[in-house]
C-alpha cells in the first residue's frame, strides 16, 4: 500500500478532546513522513528465547505480529502519517516490503547512519518535509494515540522535540517494569523513543552527530562536551530538564524541545532480556498463557545501533550528570545495552 504525502508537510499544536484528531471545520492536518530504524539486536539466550536476533521482528505472542508491523499499523492509524521508510537488514526489509513500506534501506555500521540514510532516501524520493517523525521499532505497546497525544504537543518552532515520560506516569501505566530514571531538580525522567525533528539539521550535521554518538558512552568525553556548568549543576542537585534541553541545543545548533508528560507507550522499550519477559507477562494478561514463554534468562544483549541520534544530543548534555552509578543509556536514551558489533 502506498501512502501519500501533502504538499506542504509540518506539524502544529492543537488543541483537541483526543489530541491529535483532526478538528471538526478545520484544514487537514499535514502529514508527516516516517523513518524507522530496524537494525537493533539481540543475542544468545534472549534471541534464542525472541525467535530472532533483530529486536524489530520480536514478537510478544508466537502468533501475533512483529514489532515492525505494530509499528507500522500503529502508524498509519493515526492518520497522520504520509511515506514510511524502514532501514535494516534484508529480514526486516523483506517484510517491510510486505506490509507496504514505501522505501526500504540497507542498514549502515551506526546508529546515526540508519537514522541519516533513511532521511537521504526520503530527500531522494520526493520533497523533504519540514519535519520527519523517527520512530525505534522496538516499541511494543506503541498506540495511535500516544503517537497523536504527542505530535499535538510538540512545539511548531522545534527543530528536534524529544518526549519526557515521568517515572509516576510510566510506573502507572507499566507496574514492575524494569527502567531506570534520571533524577533532576524537577522530577524523575525517562526519554520516548518517538522524536519528531528537521532532517535538514540531521544531515547537515552528519559529522557532530558521530562524534556524539562515539562519546556517548565516555564520562570524561562528554566532560568536554556537556561543559563544567552543567556538571556543577547536577553536583549540586540544581540540574533540570530545561538546562538539559538548553545545552544538546547549543551542541547541536538547533532550536530543542523537550515534550513533558509524554505518554509512557512511547518509553516502554525492549533493550534487555528482563523488558522482553515483562512485555510477553503484561500482553499475556490479553492472551491465552499458552502463547507465552517462560521468562527469558538475563544475558548480554547487543545494542541496537539505531537509537535516534537526536537522543544522543540529549544523553551527551545529560550522561556526566547521571553519575557513575546509573546508566547513561538507560535514562535519556533508547537504547541501554552493548553496542552491536557489525
Amino acid at each position: 500500500m502506498k501512502m501519500t504525502m501533502n504538499s506542504t508537510p509540518g506539524t502544529r499544536n492543537v488543541a483537541l478532546t483526543e489530541p491529535g484528531l483532526q478538528p471538526e471545520g478545520e484544514e487537514p492536518l499535514p502529514l508527516l513522513d516516517v523513518a524507522l530504524p530496524a537494525g537493533g539486536r539481540v543475542t544468545g539466550e534472549f534471541a534464542r528465547q525472541a525467535g530472532t536476533d533483530i529486536k524489530a521482528l520480536i514478537r510478544l505472542d508466537a502468533d501475533g505480529p512483529t514489532i515492525l508491523e505494530h509499528t507500522m499499523t500503529t502508524l498509519r492509524a493515526t492518520g497522520r502519517v504520509g511515506r514510511i521508510v524502514v532501514v535494516g537488514p534484508e529480514a526486516v526489509l523483506s517484510q517491510a516490503r510486505a506490509l507496504g513500506a514505501d522505501g526500504v534501506v540497507a542498514e549502515g555500521a551506526t546508529g546515526p547512519e540508519n537514522i541519516l540514510r533513511g532521511l537521504a532516501w526520503l530527500g531522494e524520493s520526493g520533497t523533504l518535509a519540514a519535519r520527519v517523525l523517527v520512530v525505534t521499532t522496538d516499541l511494543p505497546f506503541l498506540t495511535p494515540q500516544s503517537v497523536r497525544r504527542f505530535l499535538a504537543a510538540c512545539p511548531p518552532d522545534a527543530d528536534v522535540a524529544i518526549p519526557i515520560v515521568t517515572q509516576q506516569a510510566y510506573e502507572a501505566r507499566f507496574p514492575g517494569s524494569p527502567n531506570t530514571f534520571a533524577r533532576l531538580r524537577d522530577g524523575a525522567f525517562t526519554l520516548g523513543c518517538v522524536f519528531l525533528l528537521e532532517p535538514r539539521l540531521l544531515l547537515q550535521n552528519r559529522a557532530r552527530l558521530e562524534r556524539l554518538f562515539a562519546a556517548r558512552k565516555s564520562q570524561w568525553r562528554m566532560v568536554s562536551l556537556v561543559g563544567l556548568p552543567t556538571l556543577l549543576r547536577w553536583m549540586t542537585g540544581r540540574l533540570a530538564v530545561a538546562h538539559i534541553v538548553a545545552r544538546a541545543g547549543a551542541i547541536l545548533g538547533c532550536r530543542g524541545a523537550a515534550v513533558l508528560d509524554a505518554p509512557p507507550e512511547l518509553a516502554f522499550d525492549i533493550d534487555l532480556p528482563e523488558d522482553f519477559a515483562h512485555a510477553r507477562s503484561l500482553a499475556s494478561a490479553s492472551a491465552p498463557a499458552s502463547v507465552v514463554s517462560a521468562p527469558v534468562a538475563s544475558d548480554s544483549a547487543a545494542r541496537s545501533p539505531d537509537a535516534p541520534v537526536v537522543s544522543v544530543s540529549i544523553a551527551s548534555a545529560h550522561s556526566v550528570a547521571a553519575g557513575p552509578g546509573l546508566d547513561q543509556d538507560r535514562d535519556l536514551n533508547c537504547d541501554r545495552d552493548k553496542e552491536t558489533a557489525r
